[in-house]
């Protein structure tokens, strides 16, 4: 096994996640991790990659437990591999917060959203649409509380940066729009 094999298998996995067919996927992205820890052992950023695909087709699927044992993985491989304050590393801690969001699990939610943050300031900075997306985040889960004011703050920070880094009619930014809207009904 060559690790350019592995490729295809993600790039498969990746067509029949945006077809749904969420079975298909992970058969896919497994053969692709399979080659990933064959080629490059299971100590290695691509291996966490092929992880972190696997727990997002299983989110997508709304199968959580086992989209956060892929998660975790990620998680640890980064963490270790990689270091703590990694561009790579953040989004695993925001993967871990979505499905924490999933359980209703907001306070763990919102430690691995707020890790996320801290660790995209201090790498990429406080204007770059990732920090955003913690943003974003961060307000999900304080309207999940009921915490509309705090949401508002974090869903309008998101906006600012995904507007100024990505343009006002990105769908982040129109999605991030139709949240504070939210809000604001709600409130």
């Amino acid at each position: 096994n060559h690790l350019s094999t592995a490729t295809p298998h993600d790039n498969i996995g990746s067509v029949y996640s945006a077809k749904n067919d969420y079975d298909n996927a992970i058969i896919q992205h497994k053969k692709a991790l399979e080659i990933k820890v064959k080629v490059l052992g299971t100590r290695h950023p691509l291996t966490a990659g092929s992880h972190n695909n696997i727990g997002l087709v299983y989110r997508q699927k709304g199968d959580y437990d086992s989209a956060m044992l892929e998660y975790k993985k990620a998680l640890e491989i980064y963490s270790t591999v990689l270091g703590a304050d990694h561009p790579l590393t953040a989004t695993a801690h925001s993967n871990i917060g979505v499905v924490y969001e999933k359980y209703k699990d907001y306070d763990n939610a919102m430690i691995a959203h707020k890790k996320a943050l801290e660790i995209r300031l201090k790498v990429i900075g406080p204007d770059n649409h990732n920090t955003g997306t913690s943003h974003n985040n961060i307000g999900a889960v304080y309207y999940g509380m009921g915490e509309n004011e705090k949401s508002l703050i974090e869903f309008k920070k998101a906006l600012e940066i995904f507007s100024k880094a990505l343009g006002p009619d990105h769908p982040f930014s129109v999605m991030t729009q139709k949240s504070i809207d939210k809000v604001l009904a709600s409130s």
